[in-house]
């Protein structure tokens, strides 16, 4: 029924994902990069690709350049942009309903936005097949949220403390 993938040590954490849907799942991705390479030059895809979805397997030589200077890993999805991703979708959403002021008035109008990014979030984290420092930087952001949607006060070096034990607890190893 269903596929036991590896736990976070081995760059997924622990779940279990349908094999039909890991099937559509890079169906979609391939899709993705199919219209990206449709669009884009050669060079433009060894940066534009890492950057949004993790595929580093460039024949480009922009891209065997990263690769032979050691500077690879500067087009790696991390936390940074996982922090980034979040601040621009809640901007832009908020911008969005904002035209309206009735939605500005209500109450719960920014925790809404809040777990409506966290869905947008997680679901790419599932499109990228859950890279750690993503999935890291999304689990600290999801702690925050609810932590803040819950009326406590935030410190986040507590949610970095909480994502760590969560980390050790999936993979003791």
């Amino acid at each position: 029924m269903a596929s036991l993938s590896t736990g976070v040590g081995g760059g997924n954490p622990p779940n279990l994902i349908s094999t039909e849907t890991q099937r559509k799942r890079d169906r979609f991705l391939l899709l993705l990069v199919d219209r990206a390479s449709f669009y884009l030059q050669p060079e433009i895809i060894s940066i534009y690709l890492p950057l949004t979805l993790g595929q580093r397997r460039s024949l480009s030589r922009s891209g065997r350049l990263f690769r032979e200077t050691g500077m690879a890993h500067l087009l790696a999805i991390s936390g940074i942009q996982i922090a980034m991703i979040y601040g621009m979708l809640y901007l832009m959403i908020r911008k969005l309903f904002g035209f309206q002021g009735k939605f500005l008035e209500w109450v719960h109008f920014n925790y809404l936005i809040q777990v409506l990014v966290l869905v947008v979030l997680w679901g790419y984290l599932f499109l990228l097949n859950w890279p750690v420092p993503a999935f890291r930087a999304t689990c600290m952001i999801s702690i925050l949220v609810l932590g803040y949607s819950l009326g406590q006060i935030q410190v986040p070096i507590y949610s970095l403390g909480l994502t760590s034990f969560i980390f050790l607890l999936s993979k003791p190893v």
